[in-house]
């Protein structure tokens, strides 16, 4: 249920506006990948907080515009649990990507001791990803360790709202 305190998150979180995908991807080699596909609909989407891992210790994530074929439904559902996923986006794993040319965001992530896990959970606050809509985009996963890995990605998103209204609070 809203209340008058609810940060603007909270408060689409509660209206049952966003979704949680949760995707995974197991015997990636060394210097291998993974893909995900995600296809937008009329409106544009965007990506809040999001969180990686490889069970080895560096991990590569990069998101292209480009276009893919098949693919399997990841785990999608609302983050209200009593509601059906939303359908602001189609999102699948194990894709096939077309031609990639150069990322539009990436990042590296490394275990803090040098070996081990390479984790990262990244807040939505302050680090939105807008997707254009009727777009596609493709995830590259890399696994920039010398062990086969296990890799996880899971992420909110929802339809972006028109106007500046992602930055307001909900108030009484």
């Amino acid at each position: 249920m809203a209340t008058p305190s609810m940060t603007f998150d909270e408060y689409v979180i509660a209206a049952g506006l966003v979704g949680r995908a949760e995707l995974s991807y197991t015997g990636i080699a060394a210097a291998g990948f993974a893909y995900s596909g995600i296809t937008t609909g009329p409106d544009e989407v965007v990506i809040l907080q999001r969180s990686y891992s490889s069970s080895d210790s560096v991990l590569t994530v990069e998101l292209f515009e480009a276009t893919f074929t098949g693919g399997t439904d990841p785990r999608l559902l609302n983050r209200r649990l009593s509601l059906p996923a939303p359908t602001s986006a189609t999102i699948k794993q194990g894709v096939t990507p077309d031609t990639l040319t150069t990322p539009i965001t990436g990042a590296t992530y490394r275990a803090s001791t040098g070996t081990g896990q390479a984790s990262v959970s990244i807040p939505g606050d302050d680090s939105r990803i807008y997707l254009k809509a009727n777009t596609n985009y493709v995830v590259r996963y890399t696994n920039g360790g010398t062990n086969t890995a296990t890799i996880a990605n899971g992420f909110d998103f929802r339809k972006a709202l028109k106007g500046n209204w992602d930055s307001l609070l909900v108030s009484a």
